[in-house]
């Protein structure tokens, strides 16, 4: 159970920070494009020009991150603004081309000199960052469906194509579809497993519509499974979306760590070790799975790993 609780921390902390899918930047920092390169010849112009810019986090090895990131290169079509493409896997240009089709010349494929995780706390892919004509962070979102046309009316917005008033009457639109998402109950839920109300846990479960859930919200409702002891359903429920989200193969992980399916969980694990932003209770859950095996080097070295300061976010 100490992992457990000692995860749940994790857990709870991140549930309060959804609605902006970055940790390690906020709204109004200005971004260092220092860090950024390119070969493109327009590039260096590019980051002196007062335009409106976006930078695109992705994978090209993820299939969800491929569909957002060719609907990016069309919303990027326009003239009046610059966009940045930086794929986390570290694909050559010449292979990123070939999966993104003709690209304008607004539009820079970028390598990123540093850990682009864990510098803007990256923590679900694909990302879009919207700055400002002086760099500054105006938002940043995390997949969303109907992403072509959410995109689409916020640049129109930021441009000044339609009023404040027209964009708030779309937003408003997607706040009835909002109501219908089950986050609040499991963050609820949540909250009562803290307070030691497991019975009253549980009976919240039971009560919940979970028909029709979307992919993020199965990552999240994995979590309280496996709260409450529910492991087994959690990695049912978990990996028929294991591609899509690097929490998912997190929180599978864990599930299998609490059957004892030690080699199966890290499979799972092993597999996010390079890309997976919070580093700490990954490299937490790695030492407990290999002391749980016996192999007690292994099991220090992650455990050492978990406790440097440089992993605790």
């Amino acid at each position: 159970m100490k992992i457990i609780r000692f995860l749940f921390i994790f857990c709870f902390v991140a549930s309060t920070v959804l609605s902006f899918p970055l940790k390690g930047v906020k709204k109004g920092d200005v971004i260092d494009f220092s860090k950024f390169e390119s070969s493109h010849p327009k590039f260096e112009q590019s980051v002196k020009d007062k335009k409106l810019k976006l930078i695109l986090f992705w994978r090209s090895d993820k299939g969800l991150s491929v569909k957002v990131a060719k609907t990016f290169v069309r919303l990027c079509s326009r003239k009046d603004l610059d966009c940045y493409s930086l794929d986390l896997k570290g694909a050559q240009k010449e292979e990123i081309l070939k999966i993104l089709g003709k690209v304008n010349n607004n539009f820079f494929i970028v390598n990123y000199k540093g850990d682009a995780i864990l510098d803007f706390g990256i923590y679900t892919l694909p990302v879009t960052v919207f700055l400002d004509k002086n760099d500054k962070v105006l938002n940043a979102i995390g997949y969303e469906g109907q992403y072509f046309v959410k995109v689409g009316r916020y640049i129109k917005y930021l441009t000044g194509e339609i009023s404040k008033e027209e964009y708030e009457k779309f937003q408003n639109v997607t706040k009835i579809v909002r109501k219908k998402s089950i986050l609040p109950d499991i963050n609820f839920i949540k909250k009562l497993i803290k307070d030691g109300q497991k019975d009253d846990a549980l009976q919240k479960l039971e009560s919940l519509n979970k028909k029709g859930i979307n992919d993020f919200e199965k990552v999240k409702l994995a979590e309280v499974l496996i709260l409450l002891g529910k492991n087994q359903e959690a990695f049912e429920l978990l990996k028929p979306i294991s591609n899509k989200f690097i929490d998912a193969k997190f929180y599978i992980g864990l599930a299998l760590y609490n059957l004892d399916n030690l080699d199966k969980a890290l499979d799972y694990l092993v597999s996010i070790e390079k890309i997976y932003p919070n580093k700490g209770r990954l490299y937490y859950l790695l030492g407990k799975i290999y002391k749980k095996k016996g192999d007690y080097e292994k099991a220090c070295g992650y455990f050492e790993k978990a406790c440097d300061k440089e992993f605790i976010n």
